[in-house]
């Protein structure tokens, strides 16, 4: 009979997929992937997430020890920002007490050269503490960094700048809206608040300083040449003992450093990082920025990494300020990640002119 019989397949010879199998095969895959990769990438967010919490607790029990040490003080003082890579070649230049007016008093200005023996810190160029200094969130989000742009000559600014990732709460409120002001604290505009009452918890010192020009010298009103040169009030320069920090477990000690600008109306600093920034500074050469310009822990979103893009976007409600959280570590020594950021608890109010004219600027 003449026919179509099937021919019987040998035994032992392999099986091939139809196109409609291999389809249905590379579907199931890519629809796994769909589902796994956001996952996944959330998962990796919060161990980073994690790791910066743990890294803020340490810093912060670093500091409570030291003021054990030292009959409640806090260490200081300070720059606001905690740099990294500050027992470079740079810096061990200029050491901490360097009698050289045009060197200055470079690393006593950060947190680091207080606290890092109670990080059991043993490595000459603090490698471990520079490790803790380091968010790993942050880390992934910026592609570059104060120090490489300008050791690749990309802007011409001061060499001593270092990367950082985290702030200190140590801020006077400084009225005005241009570059290097904080703004007013005034209770009809709402948080963020910065400024503190007391001013300056952790002190204040600026690059370029000697200690002798800090505070060896005092004229009769008890003002160094650092005070008349900043327009300080007396005493306002030196570290608090921690018992003036009033509401502890609500203030905030060091956090997240990350830059914004929100229209309440009037425009005042979003971010940790309290003071306006202008188109070209060590935050923004060239007006890149070189902390997230949005609050970047738990958010899927990202965004343009310029001056310009933060200056833009100002709208209280907007993602940026209200869906990423914000670290940090309160005086009390616990952590915290906050969903939006209120600034300090214990504000300098400009319509409060009794304490104003101890915790607000000269006029």
């Amino acid at each position: 009979m003449v026919g179509f019989a099937a021919r019987a397949r040998p035994r032992g010879a392999p099986h091939a997929f139809t196109l409609i199998e291999v389809l249905v095969v590379v579907a199931i895959i890519a629809l796994l992937i769909a589902i796994l990769v956001p996952t996944l990438s959330q998962a990796r967010e919060n161990a980073r997430a994690v790791v910066c919490s743990s890294n803020l607790k340490q810093l912060g029990q670093a500091t409570q020890m030291y003021v054990t040490d030292h009959k409640s003080r806090l260490p200081g003082p300070l720059h606001p920002m905690i740099f990294r890579e500050t027992y470079d070649e740079f810096y061990r230049s200029r050491d901490a007490d360097d009698a050289n007016p045009n060197a200055g008093f470079y690393r006593r200005c950060h947190l680091v050269y207080y606290v890092r023996k109670y990080l059991t810190e043993r490595s000459k160029t603090a490698q471990l503490t520079d490790k803790i200094s380091t968010c790993p969130t942050a880390d992934a989000t910026m592609s570059t960094n104060i120090k490489q742009i300008i050791r690749g000559g990309g802007w011409s600014g001061y060499e001593g700048y270092r990367p950082f990732h985290y702030i200190v709460n140590s801020i006077q409120v400084s009225p005005g809206l241009g570059s290097g002001n904080t703004g007013d604290n005034v209770l009809s505009q709402g948080p963020p608040y910065q400024g503190t009452n007391p001013a300056f918890y952790f002190g204040v010192i600026y690059h370029g300083y000697t200690m002798e020009m800090w505070g060896g010298t005092t004229d009769a009103d008890g003002l160094s040449e650092f005070d008349r040169r900043n327009g300080l009030r007396a005493g306002q320069r030196i570290p608090k003992k921690i018992e003036r920090v009033n509401r502890a477990g609500n203030e905030w000690m060091f956090a997240d450093a990350w830059y914004g600008e929100v229209r309440k109306p009037p425009v005042k600093p979003a971010g940790t990082w309290p003071y306006f920034q202008g188109d070209n500074s060590s935050l923004s050469p060239n007006g890149l920025m070189m902390i997230p310009n949005y609050a970047y822990h738990n958010t899927r979103r990202s965004y343009v990494l310029t001056i310009a893009a933060a200056k833009e976007d100002t709208r209280p409600g907007s993602p940026r300020f209200t869906e990423g959280q914000t670290n940090a570590v309160h005086f009390d020594g616990h952590v915290e990640g906050k969903r939006v950021w209120k600034g300090t608890a214990n504000p300098c109010w400009a319509n409060d002119p009794v304490h104003y004219s101890i915790c607000g600027p000269v006029q």
